[in-house]
């Protein structure tokens, strides 16, 4: 395995209250994460960060504070004036299962469907912000390997509205590639998730039951979560394969009626 570097990037451009400040990331290596300062702006400010490669959103992040709680459901330290955006899946107990979803922008033929020519962060601040201040994003990279596996992390965002306690089902999620894990951040209680795959429970625990399994593993339960974490044991291949299948749902017991934002972290290539 090549040796990681740690760089600095091209500054953010556009910075400013009720603005969207974009930094492009020169190409050629292989992207483990970035990080970036930031000042006169709190992390609910920045409403949405999004990772673009091709021109194709592969990460949307809802504000910078829900992908504080993920870091700190992986395991890092809260944001302190510095924000990570991992692309790979930080905390796994092997290098191979961690680096399995870096980004990939090593030289390719022309014509691969996983050839990145353009990578980009955009991160939307609100009007609010007294006086934003973005530092120079530093990414952590490293060379071309042998046979990379051109899987990426894509995060995608779903939001729903149970209107009251009791059960609540979601059973139209893209079934697209592997399900990493899945983020459901509600200010009303899910007591219990139960999931299923063409009708065979994956996966049934409440709450409590569901944070003691992963408090065991890997991960540190954040409060204001239900996490449906397939390597919360740390194992790099526990990923659930949904493409090709027919039914796939989660079943929830809600406490009451509140509305869900569902963050789907999906592994596939680019183009899927």
């Amino acid at each position: 395995m090549p040796v990681n570097l740690n760089r600095k990037m091209q500054a953010f451009e556009g910075v400013g209250a009720g603005q969207t400040a974009t930094a492009r990331l020169p190409v050629g290596l292989r992207f483990h994460n970035v990080m970036f300062a930031y000042s006169g702006v709190t992390l609910a400010q920045m409403t949405e960060i999004r990772i673009i490669a091709n021109g194709k959103v592969i990460q949307r992040l809802i504000g910078a504070d829900v992908l504080d709680s993920i870091n700190r459901f992986d395991g890092r330290n809260s944001a302190a004036g510095i924000i990570t955006i991992d692309f790979e899946r930080f905390g796994l107990r092997t290098r191979s299962g961690s680096e399995l979803t870096v980004i990939d922008t090593t030289a390719k033929k022309q014509g691969d469907p996983n050839k990145i020519t353009t990578l980009s962060i955009e991160v939307d601040i609100d009007g609010a912000a007294l006086s934003p201040v973005l530092g120079v994003p530093k990414a952590k990279q490293s060379g071309a390997i042998s046979n990379p596996s051109n899987v990426m992390k894509h995060i995608r965002v779903f939001g729903y509205d149970p209107a009251g306690s009791g059960e609540f089902q979601i059973s139209d999620l893209p079934k697209i590639g592997a399900i990493n894990r899945i983020f459901l951040k509600s200010a009303a209680t899910i007591n219990s998730i139960k999931v299923e795959r063409n009708g065979y429970v994956i996966s049934d625990l409440d709450k409590a039951e569901n944070e003691v399994n992963q408090a065991d593993g890997v991960r540190v339960p954040q409060a204001g979560y239900y996490v449906v974490d397939f390597t919360e044991g740390g194992n790099g291949q526990d990923w659930l394969e949904v493409a090709g299948v027919q039914d796939f749902r989660l079943s929830l017991d809600m406490a009451a009626a509140g509305h869900i934002d569902v963050l789907v972290e999906y592994l596939h290539t680019l183009n899927g």
